[in-house]
């Protein structure tokens, strides 16, 4: 079996597919703060994808949320947000200075 790299164009290509299944319509301008503590990144049960897509995408695994199972952008978010100790962590550690 022949393993191929994925390309820039074919990780461009899905994120403008996959932008219509965002929850929140981020390009509107219409956040507000309360988004900004959603995110689905800083979420427990957000896991990231590999490669290219880990920066920008994950698995909602929340099975009471309507997203559970799905492809999310790490900014979108949704009602059953649980923030991740991890995220706490990481977010204390990097305002500290720390590496």
């Amino acid at each position: 079996m022949k393993h191929k790299a994925l390309s820039s164009e074919h990780f461009l290509n899905c994120h403008v597919r996959w932008e219509k299944f965002r929850n929140r319509d981020l390009t509107r301008g219409e956040q507000t703060s309360k988004w900004n503590e959603t995110q689905c990144e800083s979420c427990a049960y957000y896991v990231p994808l590999v490669g290219k897509f880990s920066e920008d995408y994950g698995a909602c695994t929340n099975g009471i949320s309507p997203f559970d199972g799905r492809i999310m952008f790490e900014h979108d978010g949704c009602g059953e947000h649980s923030l991740s100790d991890h995220f706490l962590q990481f977010s204390i550690s990097y305002k500290n200075g720390d590496p």
